[in-house]
């Protein structure tokens, strides 16, 4: 088992490997920073693309469609709380009955 002290090493750079690093990078920036102006404009900006006309049949049969997904969701919903009122009623007298307290013509 390697101790810790021991991956410290292998983790962080020590002085002799990070200061060339510092020293490369230093040179390179002023390097940039020495070229002449004509290379350090800016590149022309690419063209930009004409605004996009929003079709309003588009969007309203977008919202049409979402309207009803949006009812399907709820209707499936309401489905589920439904089968899950019914299964509970019906393990709910089976307990009752099974249990010997079932009240005559309950539901519950």
């Amino acid at each position: 088992m390697k101790s810790i002290l021991g991956l410290r090493g292998a983790i962080n750079f020590g002085a002799r490997e990070r200061d060339p690093l510092v020293d490369q990078t230093l040179s390179f920036v002023a390097g940039i920073a020495a070229r002449p102006a004509d290379f350090a404009a800016p590149l022309d900006p690419p063209a930009a693309e004409p605004p996009r006309r929003v079709d309003s049949d588009f969007m309203m049969s977008e919202r049409a469609d979402h309207h009803r997904r949006v009812l399907e969701f709820r209707a499936r919903q309401q489905k589920i709380r439904q089968g899950r009122e019914e299964y509970y009623k019906a393990v709910w007298q089976k307990t009752r009955v099974t249990l010997g307290n079932a009240i005559e013509g309950s539901t519950l």
